[in-house]
């Protein structure tokens, strides 16, 4: 995956822009590794769950996201951010790709407001 043009930050930023019209991190730190991307998430004190949160208000129960929401699997050493489509999630997977993953894999959920 080249860190440099997308990961699953990147995915969730592009997606909560094109689906709501707000840019929640128009400063989007540049990582090109996922050496680098741990250094820059170590240099806030949070996790990403705890960088989201502050980017798009607390996470819900993933039972309460809907269609097009932004969800996450908790993992190390990164949580890794996806979209609610439906049924289930669609992640940002290395080397392979988009890849789908039921919602009951998901921990977190954020709800998005209203399109634009």
């Amino acid at each position: 995956m080249d860190y440099r043009e997308f990961d699953c930050v990147r995915l969730a930023v592009g997606w909560v822009k094109e689906w709501t019209g707000q840019d929640i991190m128009p400063e989007l730190r540049k990582w090109d590794s996922m050496r680098s991307g741990l250094l820059s998430l170590r240099s806030t004190g949070q996790t990403i769950k705890e960088n989201t949160d502050g980017f798009l208000g607390p996470s819900v129960a993933v039972s309460k996201a809907r269609w097009g929401d932004i969800v996450a699997i908790k993992s190390e050493p990164f949580d890794t951010l996806g979209i609610h489509d439906g049924g289930s999630a669609i992640f940002l997977a290395q080397k392979i790709g988009l890849q789908r993953f039921p919602l009951s894999r998901c921990d977190f959920a954020w709800r998005l407001k209203c399109p634009k």
